[in-house]
């Protein structure tokens, strides 16, 4: 009987000792496997949330039907178009600018648009790096514009009510603060390679422009639009308003 009871506690040390190699050699595995880096050959995905490791969000990859509300000043703001892109997020959790393009062919031709973004604090966009083609029309090009010194929500709502307003001089005085005037285009606009400076009002002050058959003009305008400065002299306006 004693044998057996000494057999028996062989076995429990050797069943010990199994055991402990095989729960040690899983640990060790699953170490390994949490420092290895996934590598994947294709992946197939509606959605990619970059996050910090506090799970703060600062970048989203995604389609167009993912893609997130825009975030400005800790407020949810409804999206009117929605289209596939990249999203970018400040320190505070904003949306600060992005990536989306789009485009199809259509009954009536071409609609297609590119659009790189940098969004002013707690605003829209204030630079742009832009392409959009459309029947009859196909713009290049980069676009400063002036935003409001307003949190964009509550520029939104001053927006909607002042549009309810019927016109007046009220209603002109209250949407002056509101605007987001173009300041400065530089590009191509239907073959013709333009540089334009804005007014703070968005008005066009200046006009280089080079025209399809190669032609240079330059030209100053004053408050109401007029020339008053051309080379060539005498050289016909240009073309309206890129932007």
């Amino acid at each position: 009987m004693e044998s057996n009871l000494l057999r028996e506690v062989r076995l429990l040390k050797a069943y010990a000792i199994v055991a402990t190699l095989i729960c040690g050699a899983f640990m060790i595995s699953v170490f390994t496997l949490q420092k290895r880096k996934p590598k994947f050959s294709e992946i197939d995905v509606e959605r990619i949330n970059i996050v910090e490791k506090d799970g703060k969000l600062k970048l989203v990859i995604s389609n167009k039907d993912r893609l997130p509300d825009n975030v400005v000043a800790g407020k949810i703001l409804s999206r009117h178009e929605r289209s596939p892109g990249i999203l970018f997020y400040n320190e505070e959790g904003d949306e600060c600018g992005g990536l989306t393009f789009d485009g199809q062919k259509k009954k009536d031709g071409i609609e297609a648009f590119s659009a790189l973004t940098f969004d002013q604090y707690q605003q829209d966009q204030t630079l742009e790096l832009v392409y959009n083609d459309s029947p009859g029309y196909r713009l290049v090009g980069m676009k400063i514009k002036d935003r409001p010194e307003i949190p964009l929500p509550e520029h939104a709502r001053r927006l909607e009510e002042v549009s309810k307003m019927s016109e007046s001089p009220e209603r002109v005085a209250a949407m002056k603060p509101l605007l987001a005037p173009d300041r400065v285009f530089v590009g191509k606009s239907n073959g013709n390679a333009a540089v334009w400076l804005f007014a703070a009002d968005g008005k066009p002050r200046i006009k280089m422009v080079v025209d399809g058959p190669g032609n240079p003009k330059l030209q100053f305008l004053d408050a109401t639009g007029k020339v008053i400065y051309a080379l060539p002299e005498g050289s016909n306006p240009t073309p309206q308003s890129p932007p």
